[in-house]
């Protein structure tokens, strides 16, 4: 008798381990890229996937699951002067001027401008590269490079609402150094690093709702 319990327990435990893993799954927006794990999202995994692109470059996409309002995300994911913190290589990250580098002022705070500085591998120099995001809030924010050793620099957030009250995150991020390095090394470094910086992100935005 003590064994059927002890049976009858276990299933209980699996089934409700399967309804908890079924409801999370539905609480994942319909509208994700495809090619996403839903399981594995739900489960708090970062997901993503990453290819070559024509000419040398790699786009890696990233996505995740944050149990917080979209403005705790968005404070995080705009923070760029705090990002040295937890972006490897990443040295500082500064506001600048739009009108210093012959850019338009923009008045109502929809677009800003940044200088960031990388040191990408012991081997390779430090740089300076500055980038620009637009807002679109809450939807997303776009990224695009201006100047500094990169051929190609551009992404994408999106924050896409569940039904639960979470976000999901998806990171778009295409990189095109014009110095020489093996583009096998940007998709390694990539793939490596850009997951726990997603992790960060939930873990900041999630402490702070």
């Amino acid at each position: 008798m003590p064994r059927r319990h002890g049976a009858s327990f276990c299933l209980l435990a699996v089934a409700t381990g399967i309804a908890a893993s079924a409801n999370a799954q539905s609480n994942v927006p319909a509208e994700i890229p495809g090619w996403i794990d839903r399981e594995r999202l739900a489960a708090g995994e970062v997901v993503y996937q990453s290819a070559p692109e024509d000419g040398g470059g790699v786009t890696i996409e990233l996505v995740v699951r944050i149990d917080a309002e979209w403005q705790a995300i968005w404070k995080v994911v705009t923070a760029c002067e705090i990002s040295p913190e937890y972006v490897p290589h990443v040295i500082s990250c500064s506001a600048i001027d739009p009108e210093s580098i012959g850019e338009p002022a923009v008045s109502d705070g929809s677009v800003a401008f940044y200088e960031q500085i990388v040191k990408p591998a012991f081997f390779l120099p430090k740089f300076e590269h500055v980038f620009r995001l637009e807002y679109f809030p809450p939807e997303r924010i776009e990224v695009s490079h201006i100047s500094g050793p990169l051929d190609r620099m551009e992404g994408r957030w999106r924050l896409i609402p569940a039904a639960d009250g979470s976000m999901v995150v998806i990171q778009k991020l295409t990189v095109k150094p014009n110095f020489p390095v093996p583009r096998f090394f940007v998709r390694n470094t990539l793939e490596r690093d850009m997951p726990p910086v997603l992790a960060e992100i939930r873990r900041r935005a999630e402490a702070s709702d």
